[in-house]
């Protein structure tokens, strides 16, 4: 039964990085000017996000509804640390800072 809540995560997954790279704040913190995507996509990309989670309701799945729930809760934490630091041209919280030689 895991392979079905890994797929459903990859599947989110990739969903919230379309929602993340859409966000109009994140883009106006930038200074990028391109052309948003509507309120109405945007709505429609999160309630896409939530499908596998409510398919594994619908089919009494309840662990793998939580794996789903936790993997894209961590997924996201990610995905809006690497955002965060690529739009700040910093590198990544989660990465391991360089090591200088005294």
């Amino acid at each position: 039964m895991i392979p079905a809540p890994l797929a459903a995560i990859a599947v989110s997954a990739i969903l919230i990085i379309s929602l993340c790279r859409s966000d109009p704040k994140r883009r106006r913190a930038a200074g990028n000017r391109i052309a948003a995507r509507g309120t109405p996509l945007r709505w429609l990309l999160a309630a896409l996000i939530c499908l596998p989670g409510a398919y594994f309701i619908a089919v009494g799945d309840a662990a793998g509804f939580l794996i789903w729930l936790g993997g894209c809760g961590l997924i996201g934490w990610l995905i809006v640390l690497a955002f965060g630091a690529l739009s700040s041209g910093r590198r990544a919280a989660f990465t391991t800072p360089p090591v200088h030689p005294r």
